[in-house]
């Protein structure tokens, strides 16, 4: 029998043998409960037991224990369990659901900073509807939300790259949502921030949107609805006192940042999101984590945060955010990447400027261990012009300034603590380079 290589020659099979340079390893990614996420290489001839058993297990498709059993050695389970290729009810990490923020859920309320919990009290007399509240009945987004609002893949894949390698290390990760989950049986509750103008989703249940529907026809007064549901819908701006949504209070507010960037190069965007949007978002995060989707960070703060690249409710905010930015910045802005970190204690980030993707940068306080609050966060500091700038941000607090001009950095977090934020970065409207 002859082997033919590309049809013009042949040689007898007794020629052939094996390259004695061959050197074979297989890469693995893996994901663990409450772990970062993990990258390694098995390595043949080294570890040639754990590889066959490893390519027949998943030939087969075995995941019971009893399945896994049969065919491999004790030695070779023990490697597979310390690589984490094997898990048990422990380590299972499980998968991540898609981000939401329910409405129904009275176990958000541990997730609200203190403070605002306390302003969310009150027998509602003085309580009228959010005038941007927009009910969704379908899965399709409702007329008045097109063109204001995306939803769909495309949020991600502006930002991948024609670069293969680059690609494969960016790629979202297999079971991570890529988009809010579909309806429910009830409705989705779209509701702008009365400031800073983001267009917010979040869950109800079949009941409660009638109750909103009622309200917004001024056939239910926002005083007759449960005083727990009250507070939920407050903390989520659905409901507020009619100042909250007075318009020249807001362009009053707009007009303050533009002068503070104008004068130190910096806006402090206190109260980003909505108190109820934020403990969804630190949910949403936390579940990240423990479901092993957060990678370590071995380049700008080597094996000092774990993190999570352009995942869609950091997309979702930032596509939202752009607006709120091109009303504050000189020059119109589009989103580029974003990141989510949480930064483990001892933590730096070393003194520096940005590359061109990170024009204007906005980080976002979304979460710490011990609970924080403006007065005793983790500072980021910023050199404008002779003076070094403390910012310290509160749980839902966030920064503007801009990632190129204005060196920044921080010292190292104290031993004991942790600190989780978005990272949201823009460039200018025509830039045409990479927004990877």
């Amino acid at each position: 029998m002859n082997a033919r290589d590309d049809g013009t020659a042949s040689a007898s099979l007794a020629a052939w043998r094996l390259n004695g340079s061959l050197r074979l390893s297989v890469t693995c990614g893996v994901r663990l409960a409450n772990r970062p996420y993990a990258r390694f290489r098995i390595d043949v001839p080294k570890d040639l037991a754990l590889v066959r058993w490893l390519l027949g297990a998943l030939a087969q498709g075995s995941s019971g224990a009893g399945e896994l059993d049969g065919d491999a050695s004790l030695a070779v389970l023990s490697a597979a369990a310390e690589k984490g290729l094997v898990v048990t009810n422990e380590t299972d990490p499980g998968e991540a659901a898609p981000f939401a923020c329910d409405l129904d859920d009275p176990t958000l309320l541990d997730l609200v900073p203190e403070a605002s919990r306390a302003g969310s009290a009150g027998d509602g007399a003085d309580l009228v509807l959010n005038p941007a509240c927009v009910v969704q009945a379908e899965d399709t987004l409702p007329p008045a939300l097109v063109g204001r609002v995306r939803v769909d893949p495309s949020l991600r894949a502006r930002t991948l790259s024609d670069d293969p390698v680059r690609n494969h290390v960016r790629t979202p990760l297999a079971g991570l949502p890529q988009g809010l989950g579909p309806l429910r049986d009830g409705a989705r509750v779209w509701v702008q921030h009365p400031v800073m103008g983001l267009w917010q989703p979040f869950e109800a249940s079949t009941p409660l949107a009638h109750r909103l529907r009622r309200i917004a026809d001024g056939a239910l007064a926002p005083a007759c609805l449960p005083a727990a549901v009250r507070a939920r819908l407050v903390l989520a701006h659905v409901l507020g006192p009619p100042a909250s949504f007075d318009g020249a209070a807001r362009e009053a507010r707009l007009a303050a940042m533009r002068a503070s960037l104008a004068k130190d190069g910096v806006v402090v965007l206190r109260s980003l999101v909505s108190p109820l949007l934020l403990a969804a978002l630190r949910k949403h995060y936390r579940g990240l984590e423990r479901a092993g989707y957060l990678e370590t960070d071995r380049a700008q703060v080597k094996d000092g945060r774990d993190g999570i690249y352009c995942e869609f409710a950091g997309l979702l905010l930032q596509d939202q955010l752009a607006r709120l930015i091109n009303r504050i910045v000189p020059t119109p802005v589009k989103p580029s990447y974003c990141w989510f970190f949480k930064y483990r204690p001892s933590a730096v980030l070393w003194r520096h400027t940005d590359r061109a993707q990170n024009r204007w940068n906005v980080s976002f306080a979304v979460d710490a261990h011990p609970h924080m609050d403006e007065s005793s966060a983790w500072p980021l500091f910023m050199q404008v012009g002779d003076e070094a700038h403390a910012i310290r941000l509160g749980a839902g607090d966030a920064v503007l300034y801009s990632g190129t001009e204005t060196p920044h950095w921080r010292n190292p977090l104290p031993a004991g603590q942790t600190a989780s934020m978005c990272l949201l970065h823009y460039v200018d409207e025509h830039f045409t380079g990479s927004l990877g």
